[in-house]
């Protein structure tokens, strides 16, 4: 029975330090972690499940690793886009790089700009080669008419799709214990709707936690969208409301 209990790898264990730069300064000395017979040195990264986690848990490296990817596939787009029909494009664009774009991508709510930056310039460079558009044409509107919501906007979507799916069923239990229900000692029309309690945050990476931001975001959604009363509904109102706030007419 020994012989079938899970052991730990230490080969392939990466032993990472979280926090802020303030209180990652306390650990200066810390370069090694002893676990059981092998030392296991500090990284300054970690992947976990395809994304990679620093220190800070500003995602940069983990955004650079998009980028990087996401560039490879377009330009072999590039080369093939003569020789196949723009359907054929936009579901290539969709499998290869807009997969990457939107997995995980909750987890960056909240990042600094300069990486939603980096984000945004390979969704504009994928559909100017699916389109065969010139990098000197306004951008926006050939967003628009891909139907394709900015990576700042498919960031949100996701995390309002991650808040309903936890409220309508109550799993995972470890998101919905911080969804907590807002209540109210007189009848109000918001009532009707659910709203929940945002925690207070002394930090920016606080906020970007799903117990504050999950619940701030939802608050901030119309009263319409947060009622809708299935999933499809849900995510057709949420994304109508997103497109509007990114090209507003």
């Amino acid at each position: 029975m020994a012989s079938n209990k899970l052991l730990l790898n230490p080969s392939k264990t990466e032993f990472l330090l979280l926090g802020t730069p303030q209180q990652l300064k306390k650990f200066d000395g810390l370069k090694s972690l002893k676990l059981g017979d092998s030392v296991i040195e500090l990284a300054d990264a970690a992947r976990n499940l395809g994304v990679v986690f620093n220190s800070t848990m500003s995602l940069t490296g983990h955004v650079n690793s998009i980028c990087k990817l996401s560039y490879m596939f377009i330009r072999d787009i590039r080369r093939i886009r003569r020789y196949v029909p723009m359907s054929a494009r936009i579901s290539l664009a969709n499998a290869l790089v807009s997969s990457r774009l939107d997995y995980c991508n909750s987890l960056l709510t909240g990042i600094n700009k300069s990486n939603i930056l980096k984000l945004q310039r390979v969704q504009n460079s994928l559909a100017r080669a699916i389109t065969n558009t010139s990098k000197y044409e306004h951008i926006t509107p050939l967003l628009k008419s891909l139907h394709w919501l900015p990576v700042h906007e498919r960031i949100r979507f996701k995390l309002g799709l991650i808040v309903y799916k936890t409220l309508n069923s109550s799993q995972p239990q470890y998101l919905k214990s911080v969804l907590i229900p807002l209540t109210y000692h007189y009848s109000m029309r918001s009532s009707d709707c659910l709203c929940l309690v945002i925690p207070k945050s002394r930090t920016v990476l606080g906020e970007r936690a799903f117990s504050v931001a999950g619940p701030a975001f939802w608050n901030s959604l119309p009263v319409s969208v947060r009622c809708a009363q299935s999933l499809v509904s849900f995510r057709s109102r949420l994304k109508t409301y997103l497109f509007q706030i990114a090209y507003p007419p």
